[in-house]
C-alpha cells in the first residue's frame, strides 16, 4: 500500500514537471534563440519633421523622416517607408540615406532594407503649387513597416500653413500708421502729411 502511495505522487510531480515544461518552451523564449521581449519591443519606429511651417505658393519645402532602430535591438529587416504628398504640394525628389527610393504620383516609397542599429534619414523634396489658396493647412503623415512590425504611423503629422497672416497688408493699403511714424500716411512707398 505504501508503495502504490509512492508511485502515485511520483506520477503527480512528474506530470506536474512535464507541464511546466512545455508552458516554458511555448513562450517567447522558444521564438528565437538569444532574443528577449524587451530586445522584441518597438518603439516609436521613426519621427518626421518639416524645415517650413509657413509659406506661400512657390515655396520649396524640406520633410526630413528618420528611422531609428534602439541600441541593443535586434536588426530591423525589410524596412519600408511610405509616404503620400498632398496634392498642393509637387515633388521635386527623394532620398534616402540607404537603400533607394521611388516616387509614383505623389506617393514616395523609400525601400531602405535592413537597419543594423542606428538611424537612416530620408529627405523629401517639395513645392507649394501656385493654386494652393490662402489659408490652406497640408498636413502630413509617413509610415514605416518591417518584418519585425506592421505599417506603423510615422509619430505625429506634420503640417504647413499656405499664406501669411492677413494683417500684413494693412500697411501698403493706405491704413493709418503709428503715431511714432511721425503721423504720417503711407500710399504704396510714399507718405504725404496729413491736413491739418
Amino acid at each position: 500500500m505504501e508503495e502504490k502511495r509512492r508511485w502515485s505522487l511520483l506520477v503527480f510531480v512528474g506530470t506536474g514537471l512535464v507541464v511546466a515544461a512545455l508552458a516554458y518552451l511555448g513562450s517567447s523564449a522558444w521564438a528565437t534563440p538569444g532574443q528577449t521581449d524587451e530586445q522584441k519591443t518597438v518603439p516609436a519606429p521613426a519621427t518626421k519633421s518639416v524645415d517650413k511651417t509657413l509659406v506661400l505658393p512657390g515655396h520649396d519645402v524640406e520633410f526630413d523622416l528618420s528611422v531609428k532602430v534602439p541600441a541593443g535591438s535586434l536588426p530591423w529587416e525589410n524596412v519600408v517607408l511610405t509616404d503620400t504628398i498632398d496634392s498642393y504640394l509637387t515633388i521635386r525628389g527623394a532620398f534616402s540615406e540607404q537603400g533607394g527610393t521611388e516616387i509614383v504620383g505623389q506617393t514616395v516609397t523609400a525601400t531602405i532594407g535592413t537597419i543594423p542599429e542606428g538611424t537612416i534619414t530620408v529627405w523629401i523634396y517639395v513645392t507649394v503649387k501656385p493654386g494652393a489658396p490662402h489659408g490652406q493647412v497640408i498636413t502630413n503623415t509617413a509610415y514605416v513597416n518591417a518584418d519585425e512590425f506592421p505599417a506603423v504611423e510615422v509619430s505625429e503629422p506634420v503640417t504647413i500653413t499656405v499664406g501669411y497672416p492677413r494683417y500684413l497688408p494693412l500697411v501698403m493699403k493706405g491704413y493709418i500708421a503709428p503715431w511714432w511714424w511721425g503721423n504720417q500716411r503711407f500710399k504704396l512707398g510714399t507718405s504725404e502729411n496729413p491736413s491739418r
